[in-house]
């Protein structure tokens, strides 16, 4: 032991080395003037056990067995193993600091991002503070009052939490939980809660489902249990009555929509027998398929032989004229090919809209008869008819579709001249003359008419014979 300068009583230092027992502390020893209110300072293996000590102690005496010697006063303690303690003589890692009273265990300040210049003086922390139940890391500005932005692996590289093999920029292992904000997406939107939860989706096994609200896709407002927004355009699934649309009391169970139009829709319903009706355009359909195709020249219906013959084989036109086998009908019914009726080879009848004959076997019971009279008078009226070659002004009356060949038949005002009963006037004004079975009856009255006429000649014939024989 040795005094390097000062009073008898309290020198500016002592270096110990003494390997008396009693003095088994090893190192400086740096006293103060005034042992009552300042404490002394030792650096130097401590008292007892091995390694390397800094320590103080409000005690001044150079008594190894008290003061600054022991390692429970050691500041920074330092073992045989390197590792380091800060504010503990008992360090569990390579470096382990232990503070009191909610100071500040590690704090480490920057001059410059590289070292060269000074810097900003941004720090951080890492510690915990008094009552915490959880370590802190904080950020903090130059002053080193306000927080700061924190960054990890700047030049690259993932992160892990909970895993030891990060896989992504952040790979998390266990729950992501924000209770503020939300998360931001690349494209700049901003989502404050998830898609489904608990409260909404559910899953079971491999399926999900969902139980209240509205569903959209493209929309944040849906209108139905799913709208699915194109654009302007809107495909709406909606159950339940729509409306006050109902079908008995049975309801709409399903409905399709586009542009949220009734007539762009297509419903499924339960008919008031129960069973399933189909309406397109029509809410109330009436029958098990019913269409309701609005205004406009939009066919009503199309049945096609390929995806681009669009209703070759039949077709339900805007105005209600039906093609069967040609897409342009002229009349109501129009059939490119033969027709055949009835239900036997001996029967089939087409018929006018009064139920009279036009062609074919049908009915005439007396029965079902009234007001019956004979018809006279039709071979004086039936020889001033005059069939006669034609062609029709197709080119004139292009939506009549009229043909291009040469036809036989009546001038419909010359007729009505003569036998009004077989002309008929349409809506548009047209005269039709009534081919069919009206004109049959006349030819057959003119026929037994003209046969009458020859028995009479025939006999008068006889009796000048007679005479003149």
């Amino acid at each position: 032991k040795g005094n390097t300068g000062g009073s008898a009583s309290y020198g500016a230092a002592y270096i110990i080395a003494e390997s008396n027992i009693d003095y088994r502390a090893r190192g400086l020893f740096l006293p103060t003037t005034d042992a009552a209110a300042n404490a002394s300072w030792f650096a130097g293996v401590p008292y007892t056990g091995g390694g390397f000590q800094i320590g103080n102690s409000s005690v001044h005496t150079t008594d190894n067995a008290s003061g600054p010697y022991l390692k429970s006063n050691a500041k920074l303690f330092i073992n045989t193993s390197g590792w380091v303690g800060i504010g503990t003589s008992s360090p569990n890692g390579i470096l382990h600091v232990v503070t009191t009273g909610g100071t500040t265990p590690l704090r480490v300040t920057n001059s410059d991002y590289n070292g060269t210049t000074v810097g900003s003086g941004f720090s951080f922390t890492l510690g915990a503070a008094s009552g915490d139940t959880y370590s802190r890391l904080q950020a903090f500005d130059a002053g080193g009052a306000s927080s700061a932005s924190l960054v990890l692996n700047s030049a690259g590289g993932n992160v892990g939490i909970g895993t030891t093999d990060p896989t992504s920029t952040l790979t998390v292992v266990g729950e992501i939980k924000t209770t503020s904000g939300g998360m931001r997406f690349p494209d700049g939107t901003l989502q404050t809660t998830a898609s489904g939860g608990a409260s909404q989706w559910t899953t079971s096994g491999s399926n999900i489902y969902y139980n209240t609200g509205n569903v959209g896709i493209g929309t944040v407002s849906p209108g139905a249990l799913l709208d699915v927004a194109l654009g302007t355009k809107k495909i709406t699934i909606q159950p339940n009555n729509y409306g006050n649309n109902t079908i008995g009391s049975n309801g709409l169970p399903l409905r399709l929509t586009v542009d949220n139009d009734s007539v762009r829709s297509m419903y499924l319903v339960k008919a008031s027998d129960l069973s399933l009706a189909v309406g397109l355009g029509d809410g109330t359909p009436d029958a098990r398929l019913e269409i309701y195709g609005g205004g406009g020249t939009f066919p009503k219906l199309m049945i096609s032989s390929a995806e681009n013959t669009d209703g070759d084989l039949m077709i339900v036109t805007s105005s209600g004229t039906v093609g069967i086998g040609t897409t342009m009908p002229a009349v109501k019914l129009q059939v490119v090919g033969d027709i055949r009726v009835g239900n036997s080879g001996t029967n089939g009848c087409v018929q006018g809209f009064g139920g009279t004959a036009l062609v074919g076997t049908c009915t005439s019971d007396a029965r079902l008869k009234t007001g019956i009279s004979p018809l006279v008078g039709a071979l004086n009226k039936v020889i001033q008819l005059q069939p006669g070659y034609f062609y029709w002004k197709s080119s004139e009356y292009p939506e009549l579709r009229l043909g291009n060949e040469r036809n036989l038949g009546f001038i419909a005002q010359d007729v009505e001249k003569v036998i009004p009963e077989l002309v008929s006037t349409d809506v548009n004004g047209y005269k039709a003359v009534k081919y069919g079975a009206e004109l049959q009856m006349w030819t057959i009255e003119a026929l037994k008419e003209l046969k009458a006429e020859n028995d009479a000649l025939k006999a008068r014939v006889k009796t000048l014979e007679d005479k003149l024989l």
